[in-house]
C-alpha cells in the first residue's frame, strides 16, 4: 500500500449514522441524505449488507447513498463492493488519466454480467473520489477464480484481511448480489459467513418492482424484464433466524432501468 493511500484510509472506528461535527459532509452526496433510507441503521450492527439485482442504475445509486450517510473522516467505514480487488485498484489508478485506462483490467474489459455495467463503474469511481478524501476506505472483496469457490468464507477472508492491513475495528458496509445477501447455510452466502464469524449483521434487500436490468441468463447476457410489479419496504428490521444477530431489512425500489456492461458504453462513446 502506497502513503498516499495509507493516509486516504485512516483506521476504523465506531460508526456513526453521520458525520461528526470536525467532519466536512462529502460534497458528492446528497444533502440531506436519502430518505428512502431512513429505516436503515448502524445500531448494535459489525456489518450491513446490501444485496442487489445486478445490472441497473438505481442500486448503485442507492448504495452510494448509504455509504454517504455512515461516511466519516474520524471513523471512516469500510465500503465493499463483489469484484476483485484489481478492478477497484484500476478505477484508482485511472483518476486523471482518462476512463479508458479502466477497461486495461480485464473485469471492466470483458466481464458481461451486471457487476461491470456502466452504472457501477460510476459507482466505484464515485466511492474512489470519497476514499481520497478520507471518508471511507474501498475493497474489492470478490476474490473467485474458478467460480466454484466458497464464496462467503473467501470474502469474509478479503474483507477481513483489508482491516487488518488498515488498523481498523469499524463496521463495514457491503455490496454484494441478493443471491449472496441472503441468509442461509450455504457456501455462497456471505451474510452467513458473517454471522458465523461473530459479526451482528445487518441485510438490506433491494427489491425491484418493476422494470429492467442486464442480465444474464443461460449465457445469453441481454436487458431482461425484472420484478412482479409490486413490492413493499419494512419500516422496522425483522429477525429471520432469531438468536443469530442477523437483521433484514426491504426495500422496495418502484422502477429499475438498465444498465449495460460499461466496456460497451465506451465503444458506443469511442472512448
Amino acid at each position: 500500500m502506497n502513503i498516499a493511500r495509507t493516509f486516504a484510509l485512516l483506521a476504523l472506528g465506531v460508526l456513526s449514522a453521520s458525520c461528526t461535527e470536525a467532519d466536512d459532509a462529502p460534497v458528492e452526496c446528497t444533502a440531506g441524505g436519502n430518505a428512502t433510507l431512513s429505516p436503515v441503521d448502524a445500531d448494535g450492527s459489525d456489518a450491513i449488507v446490501f444485496g442487489e439485482i445486478h445490472g441497473n442504475v438505481q442500486t448503485p445509486q442507492l448504495f452510494f447513498d448509504a455509504v454517504c450517510k455512515f461516511a466519516s473522516k474520524s471513523s471512516p467505514p469500510l465500503v465493499g463492493v463483489e469484484m476483485p480487488a484489481s478492478s477497484i485498484k484500476a478505477v484508482r489508478d485511472s483518476a486523471g488519466r482518462g476512463r479508458q485506462e479502466v477497461f486495461k483490467d480485464v473485469f471492466w474489459a470483458r466481464s458481461r454480467d451486471g457487476r461491470s455495467s456502466a452504472a457501477n463503474l460510476e459507482l466505484i469511481e464515485r466511492l474512489v473520489r470519497l476514499e481520497s478524501q478520507g471518508f471511507i476506505r474501498l475493497v474489492g472483496f470478490d476474490k473467485r477464480v474458478t467460480g466454484r469457490e466458497d464464496f462467503g468464507v473467501s470474502s469474509l477472508s478479503a474483507l477481513a484481511s483489508e482491516e487488518q492491513a488498515t488498523g481498523g475495528k469499524g463496521k463495514w458496509i457491503l455490496l454484494t448480489g441478493r443471491g449472496h445477501s441472503r441468509y442461509g447455510n450455504d457456501p455462497l452466502s456471505l451474510s452467513y459467513a458473517l454471522v458465523q464469524s461473530g459479526r451482528s449483521t445487518r441485510v438490506v434487500d433491494l427489491t425491484l418492482a418493476t422494470g429492467t436490468t442486464w442480465a444474464c441468463v443461460m449465457g445469453e447476457c441481454k436487458v431482461q424484464q425484472t420484478g412482479s410489479g409490486e413490492c413493499e419496504s419494512s419500516s422496522m428490521p425483522r429477525e429471520p433466524a432469531p438468536g443469530t444477530r442477523l437483521q433484514v431489512n426491504n426495500l422496495c425500489i418502484d422502477s429499475a432501468t438498465a444498465s449495460a456492461p460499461a466496456a460497451d458504453s465506451a465503444a458506443a462513446s469511442g472512448e
